[in-house]
């Protein structure tokens, strides 16, 4: 039984799932499709402009396409408006763009923003290590049962 592909422009540029058109956005000027998230996410992880490129093709992106939020034609510029698509997750709570560019964290000195980032860091890093720490103990727990 043959698996037919689905076209390039059906799947997303970094998950290559199918995409839906109220999901996806598009880079600029090269016009590779991702979802939404996806694209968010990758641009999340690049937070310097000269890193805000296409997933697909590394080109350097200058605006986002994200028909679902029509404002100029869709057109969303990366740098200052980005932080406009990005402030906000799928279910409303702040991403980590969206907390590390807000205006008020932006007029932060380099010490106090590099303050903030370490304790969050911390917590995060407290967090994981308790999980690791319980799985490891739940581990142990279930070879001394058998």
């Amino acid at each position: 039984e043959k698996v037919e592909e689905k076209p390039e422009e059906d799947q997303c540029s970094i998950c290559m799932e199918a995409l839906s058109i109220k999901r996806a956005i598009t880079f600029n000027p090269c016009s590779h499709v991702t979802h939404r998230t996806c694209g968010i996410k990758w641009i999340e992880t690049r937070v310097s402009p000269a890193e805000q490129c296409c997933p697909l093709c590394r080109t350097s992106s200058h605006m986002l396409v994200d028909k679902t939020r029509p404002n100029d034609l869709g057109y969303l510029a990366l740098g200052s408006t980005l932080y406009d698509l990005c402030a906000f997750g799928p279910l409303g709570q702040p991403t980590k763009f969206g907390i590390l560019n807000h205006p008020e964290m932006r007029e932060l000195n380099h010490e106090t923003r590099l303050r903030g980032l370490l304790s969050y860091l911390k917590t995060v890093t407290n967090h994981a290590l308790a999980d690791v720490k319980r799985t490891l103990a739940e581990s142990r727990e279930g070879r001394r049962g058998k």
